[in-house]
């Protein structure tokens, strides 16, 4: 047995998503856990597989799964809110622990971009969470846009959401943005843009069409304007130091231009002891991710050797 999928729920709704087990795995074994989370789009099909091989090899059992309203999983397309993904990550938590295979006194998490900020509010909330890394994530989201955008533009979208919550009161509805538009105020992709989008992104993942591969309805193009001021509150940084004495990894590229390496550094320096903070050098948000690119195993490996020394997993062969 080297992988399976699996089904749980949160908060009623079903989320789908798939393990993955060591070439050495051997029945009747516990192994520790490492459940990868995905960014924004929320994809288990994109960014998780992109780790696994590496941490596979380190002796973990490695998990992902699609947050609710995204990918394969139930829900409502449009919305997305931090603090529904938190909960899910917890769900998935008490689904995985139940597993033959898991060591439950041994889970650790990793986040990618938006995941990066999810793992970080679920480890300070839940001490199932024994070590946990974010990677190309933030401190704050509404920081995080703020600095990437005119502050006209900003100032807009805050009346935007001004009218939208008189709305939603109103008349029970939220108005529906791109996907674009919700980290850069006023930028909304053409048809091209998107479809290309579509075609980087499938051809990333090896399928023709966005409805293969576990990717159910797709992938996202309009979120709501509530889930866009859910995503400006969500702050993870504030809650940062709760997760000590549990360990920290922060891992960020010094040239992403989509969450600035600000975001790690102060992320950073609001959490406590034990904690590690590295800085990958002329790297940007998405390229040392591929597994072609010269930093992708050197990073990656680095961030196994941390969660090996971290959760200690048994028996492992990685530092051989």
């Amino acid at each position: 047995m080297t992988a399976r999928d699996f089904e749980f729920f949160s908060d009623g709704i079903k989320l789908r998503g798939f393990l993955q087990f060591p070439a050495d795995f051997k029945p009747g074994e516990r192994r520790p856990l490492l459940i990868v989370c995905s960014g924004r789009l929320g994809l288990k099909s994109w960014i998780p597989p992109r780790w696994m091989p590496i941490l596979l090899e380190a002796g973990f059992i490695c998990a992902a799964f699609d947050y609710r309203n995204l990918g394969s999983s139930d829900g409502v397309r449009g919305r997305l809110f931090p603090e529904e993904e938190i909960r899910d990550v917890r769900h998935a938590l008490t689904f995985l622990e139940q597993q033959p295979e898991i060591d439950a006194a041994r889970m650790g998490l990793i986040g990618w971009g938006l995941g990066g900020g999810i793992v970080v509010s679920v480890a300070a909330r839940d001490t199932r969470v024994k070590a946990v890394a974010c990677v190309g994530g933030f401190g704050d989201g509404e920081r995080t846009v703020r600095a990437g955008v005119p502050y006209d533009a900003w100032l807009r979208r805050k009346a935007q959401l001004a009218a939208d919550r008189v709305k939603r009161v109103m008349e029970g509805v939220s108005d529906m943005i791109s996907y674009v538009d919700v980290t850069h105020p006023g930028k909304s992709p053409t048809a091209d843009e998107y479809h290309g989008f579509q075609d980087s992104m499938n051809a990333s993942l090896g399928i023709t069409t966005a409805k293969q591969e576990g990717l159910g309805h797709g992938l996202p193009d309009r979120f709501t304007l509530e889930s866009a001021e859910a995503l400006y509150e969500f702050s993870p940084e504030k809650e940062a130091h709760l997760i000590a004495p549990r360990p920290l990894l922060v891992v960020h590229a010094e040239d992403d231009d989509y969450y600035p390496v600000d975001e790690a550094h102060s992320l950073f320096a609001k959490a406590v002891e034990p904690k590690t903070l590295v800085i990958i050098k002329d790297a940007g948000h998405l390229d040392w991710i591929e597994t072609s690119h010269p930093l992708h195993r050197p990073y990656v490996t680095a961030t196994a050797k941390w969660f090996v020394e971290a959760l200690k997993p048994e028996p492992s062969r990685f530092l051989a």
